[in-house]
C-alpha cells in the first residue's frame, strides 16, 4: 500500500520577512555615535520694509 507524508512547514510571518528584507538593505552598525548640541538663541534685529520703515525682526542663531 502506499502511505502518503504530510511536510508541513511553517510559512514565514510578515515581521521575520520584513526584518529579512530591512537587514539586506541597510545592515546593523553597533557604532556608538554621540549627538552635538548646539544651543538656538534668538536675536532681534531691526529691518526697513519696502516703504522704508523699520521693523523688529527676529533672527534664530545657532552657535557652533
Amino acid at each position: 500500500m502506499y502511505s502518503p507524508m504530510l511536510d508541513v512547514q511553517t510559512a514565514p510571518t510578515s515581521a521575520s520577512l520584513v526584518q529579512g528584507a530591512c537587514y539586506d538593505i541597510c545592515p546593523p552598525v553597533h557604532e556608538k555615535h554621540e549627538a552635538e548640541f548646539n544651543p538656538l538663541h534668538m536675536n532681534w534685529v531691526l529691518v526697513n520694509d519696502t516703504t522704508n520703515n523699520p521693523r523688529a525682526q527676529i533672527r534664530w542663531v545657532v552657535e557652533g
